[in-house]
């Protein structure tokens, strides 16, 4: 009994740390304004709609301008070519790059606004502001209207879920909807509590939820897509640009929003001052990390030639051990098939770059995870 109370314990530990790690970062001033993607790489890319550029933060942490001389660019799409997909907004054009930023196509269509991958095929999936349209543009250059008219009200933001379930967000009033087969079924509103500047800027999902932001609240919003209305302040408060934790931090016109594949981090444009910031350590749900059912140890912490993880399961259940970089790359990854309830693994760290990690460790539908110094 005393050991159990101890474990118990230490998960309110774990939970309470997890809960303060999750901060918020500023990575990079005066260009990221619009629309995000990450590349096949870890490269991610930003739009500035103010501006004429769409420019790349590679996964050293180098800025470059990706392309110029655009008129309003504005959402990013990324195919499994690596090739990119921007949205010309008012020059009415999508238009195809490849990675090292050579123009491959335009297509014509009318203020496109959002575009992304759909998750099982090259098709991009993009919407239409000014003509509040769902399309579908397929790999040989093909577009395909999907639906047309009310209830969309300038959409902008695209998000998928993990079994592919659309999602598209408003601009202008700040509504979600589910599209399945050409029917759009309502899920949330934004509230409309700024002064002014009262749009939805984009979504994205990651661990179950969606998340929008919310201009003129300066706010991020996560949404449980499985509900009605069931929605809740993620992040932000007033305008301002403060870093550190994420009950803390303050946004500054939060537009650009994109989570990371492993869902453990969350990036987001300012569109009033252009920087990017980066929400670290948001791989658990609020909900998981108080059913999570077990501990974790990592140690030594900095580690600089071999890592050990160590941790406790109250049932036995197999797992799974990944980490991942800031910008999200997958370096390290192992399947544990075997029933188990303790585990320990060794994790040769000698050829990682110097940088923060993070560990993931996922068992049935209960995940955690913990930062680590090389």
């Amino acid at each position: 009994m005393n050991d159990m109370k101890t474990l118990y314990a230490l998960l309110f530990l774990l939970v309470t740390a997890s809960l303060n790690s999750q901060t918020v970062t500023t990575v990079m001033e005066g260009l990221f304004h619009d629309g995000l993607a990450l590349d096949i790489n870890g490269n991610l890319y930003g739009s500035d709609y103010s501006g004429d550029s769409v420019f790349k933060l590679d996964v050293n942490g180098n800025v470059s301008t990706f392309v110029s001389g655009l008129n309003t660019p504005n959402g990013i799409g990324v195919n499994s070519n690596n090739e990119i997909y921007i949205c010309d907004h008012e020059s009415n054009r999508i238009l195809k790059y490849n990675d090292q930023g050579d123009e491959l196509a335009s297509y014509p269509t009318l203020t496109p606004a959002g575009i992304k991958k759909m998750p099982n095929s090259d098709d991009m999936l993009f919407v239409g502001y000014g003509n509040n349209t769902i399309n579908l543009l397929a790999s040989d250059g093909t577009i395909t209207q999907l639906f047309s008219g009310s209830p969309l009200n300038g959409p902008a933001g695209i998000a998928f879920d993990d079994s592919g379930t659309i999602f598209i967000g408003n601009f202008n009033d700040r509504r979600i909807h589910k599209y399945d087969n050409g029917v759009l079924t309502y899920v949330a509103q934004l509230p409309s509590g700024g002064i002014n500047s009262n749009f939805l800027g984009f979504l994205t999902y990651a661990n179950g939820f969606l998340y929008a932001t919310q201009l003129g609240e300066h706010r991020v919003y996560r949404i449980n897509p499985q509900n009605v209305d069931d929605l809740e302040i993620y992040a932000g408060s007033t305008i301002g640009n403060a870093d550190g934790n994420v009950a803390d931090a303050t946004f500054n016109l939060p537009n650009g929003i994109l989570a990371s594949p492993d869902g453990a981090t969350i990036y987001v444009s300012d569109a009033g001052t252009k920087n990017l910031r980066i929400i670290s350590d948001v791989t658990l749900s609020i909900n998981e990390l108080k059913e999570a059912d077990f501990s974790l140890l990592l140690y030594p912490n900095p580690s600089t030639e071999m890592l050990t993880i160590k941790g406790v399961l109250l049932e036995q259940s197999s797992f799974d051990v990944a980490v991942y970089d800031t910008l999200g790359q997958r370096i390290f990854s192992e399947s544990n098939p075997f029933e188990t309830k303790a585990f320990e693994r060794n994790i040769n760290t000698s050829t990682w770059s110097s940088g923060i990690y993070t560990v993931l460790i996922t068992s049935g539908t209960y995940r955690t995870s913990k930062k680590i110094v090389k």
